[in-house]
């Protein structure tokens, strides 16, 4: 969970170039040049297919046990109460970053902030929200030209399902044709979900944070060849969105029994 008062962004310096290679495996990535002379990366390059998954792997070792998520090379350490608190949470995770000699970039990192903007979302002390920003962007986004325009579109759109509710439903028939390839053709169908899409866009909710001391409420729904569900928790006496997940069902699936 990222609930927390104060929140600092660490963002790491060029990290897979950070990041050495073992010597036995180094000469796997080694290449020629135009006159033959060999090279080979003493540290991992940007592009490498497995790059993201080890700097994510050791990014996982480098937070445990800490107040801090990681996603690759960028850090967010979220704590509750006092700022000293929380200043002194950013002391222990710096002294893991030298221990393991590795360099933050000063000009992206942000320091107890009580909102922080990562990965396209807002976070505070409530919860997490999509920026507005993005969402207008996808809201006013153009009609379609292609397949290619569809599925960029709903891969957007689909980043923020979980506080989007019941999306499926509405980029389902999207969804259904993004793969196509060849001849675009816009139909009314395709512009009728597009019209959907961005209404449902419009509902967007933010994700509180959760009080595990406090009960859960899962309410689910299927229907039409779509699952739906949302995360609630009563606060204050107030019913709150945790998180929203919605999925189109696979046209073999739809005969499965419910449990399945």
């Amino acid at each position: 969970s990222l609930k927390g008062t104060y929140f600092t962004i660490i963002d790491l310096e060029s990290y897979f170039l950070q990041l050495e290679i073992d010597p036995t495996d180094r000469p796997y990535l080694a290449f020629k040049d135009t006159r033959g002379k060999v090279f080979q990366f003493n540290r991992i390059p940007f592009g490498l297919k497995n790059a993201s998954s080890i700097a994510q792997t050791i990014s996982e070792r480098i937070i445990h046990g800490t107040q801090t998520k990681a996603y690759i090379d960028d850090f967010i350490i979220a704590t509750s109460g006092s700022l000293q608190a929380h200043l002194e949470e950013i002391v222990e995770f710096s002294k893991k970053l030298e221990e393991l000699n590795l360099t933050a970039n000063s000009e992206k990192c942000k320091f107890a902030c009580t909102t922080i903007t990562a990965l396209g979302h807002i976070i505070s002390d409530k919860g997490i929200v999509p920026e507005l920003h993005l969402l207008d962007s996808w809201i006013n986004y153009p009609i379609f030209q292609s397949y290619k325009s569809i599925r960029r579109f709903v891969g957007a759109v689909s980043w923020f399902r979980s506080s989007i509710p019941n999306l499926a439903a509405a980029i389902k028939p999207l969804t259904k044709i993004m793969n196509k390839r060849g001849n675009f053709q816009l139909t009314e169908e395709i512009t009728k979900a597009f019209q959907s899409t961005k209404e449902v866009i419009k509902t967007t909710c933010i994700n509180y944070h959760p009080d595990y001391n406090l009960p859960f409420i899962l309410v689910c729904d299927a229907s039409n060849g779509v699952i739906a569900s949302a995360l609630l928790q009563k606060q204050s006496e107030k019913y709150f969105p945790i998180g929203f997940f919605s999925k189109s069902i696979a046209e073999r699936k739809k005969f499965n029994n419910i449990k399945e």
